[in-house]
């Protein structure tokens, strides 16, 4: 074989992984009413080990977003630490009796 064969290859496995991530992300369900009848989500996926491939790679692409984007450094370093160490532990919601429907049981 030579070099340009074995590229060819190698281009159409990849795109043929690629097809499949494309397949298992991509759920098609005309079933309810308020809902996207196509959804495209990671959560789609059925094969653990293509979850596990596509996880490790959002991780990765997240984090050299993070170590790039000036902004998202900016913004996550500007936080107070002292104002969340200042919030309660609980808090309590005062109740309307008046909006709660009556149980017939």
């Amino acid at each position: 074989m030579t070099a340009n064969r074995i590229i060819q290859v190698i281009k159409l496995l990849f795109l043929l992984l690629v097809i499949f991530i494309i397949f298992e992300i991509t759920n098609i369900d005309n079933k309810y009413i308020n809902k996207p009848p196509i959804t495209i989500d990671l959560n789609n996926i059925r094969n653990p080990q293509v979850k596990k491939i596509l996880r490790f790679l959002d991780n990765y692409l997240g984090h050299y977003y993070f170590k790039f984007s000036k902004e998202k450094q900016k913004e996550f370093n500007n936080i107070d630490i002292e104002l969340y160490k200042n919030l309660p532990d609980r808090i309590k919601i005062n109740n309307n009796e008046e909006k709660f429907t009556l149980s017939i049981n």
